[in-house]
Formats: structure tokens, sequence, C-alpha cells
């Protein structure tokens, strides 16, 4: 048989659902030992170059400082581009915390989608 693989349709968030995704987020972090040391999230206004209709959704960037091991981060990364709800990877910076060289300070920027 050829069966072509399902893709994944991911939701748009809708205003009063911001809460639980980043109750989820934090849930998907706990499960991947991701120690979560901020979160906070704040909507902005669109870029020229975005390709969603600017009537319908607002961008909301979500801002995490966190403590991991490289390889705990990347099953969190993953899980969170996997999860249901469409969410990007829009930049990270990794610091080394002395002394401790196994755990990473961590800085990540994730972005969505808010339907109006």
């Amino acid at each position: 048989t050829n069966q072509k693989p399902t893709s994944k349709v991911r939701k748009i968030i809708s205003d009063p659902e911001i809460v639980s995704l980043l109750q989820s987020i934090s849930e998907i972090a706990n499960k991947d030992g991701i120690q979560i040391m901020q979160i906070k999230s704040s909507k902005e206004s669109q870029t020229k170059q975005e390709k969603v209709p600017a009537d319908k959704f607002t961008p909301l960037v979500i801002t995490l400082d966190l403590m991991s091991d490289y390889h705990h981060f990347g099953k969190f990364i993953n899980d969170l581009e996997n999860s249901q709800t469409f969410i990007a990877v829009q930049s990270f910076k990794i610091n080394s915390q002395q002394p401790d060289y196994i755990k990473q300070r961590i800085s990540l920027v994730l972005k969505t989608y808010v339907t109006k």
C-alpha cells in the first residue's frame, strides 16, 4: 500500500487559551526535565514578512528562561513543535552555567498566533 503520511493539523489558539498554552508548555518542560526559571508572553504587531492575515491573527511571543542540558532541551523543542498547538522557535541562546557544565542557561523565544 502506498499511503501518504498524515500531516498533523496544528491549531491556532484564541485569547482565553493563552493561559492554558503556557500551562501546557510548563507541563511539557517538567516532563522533559527542563527547569523553567521564568515564562512570559506578549502580543506583538505583525511584521511585513508574515504571511498570516493581520485582521484574523495576532502574533504571540513567549519568552522562557530555562536550565537544562542539551539532550533534554532538544527533546523539549521537539515536543513543543509536535504539540497540537502551532508553536515555532523564533530564537534561542545558550550560556554555560558555572560551576555546573552539564546544565546550561537557555533563553528561548517561541512564537505562535492568537485568533482575534
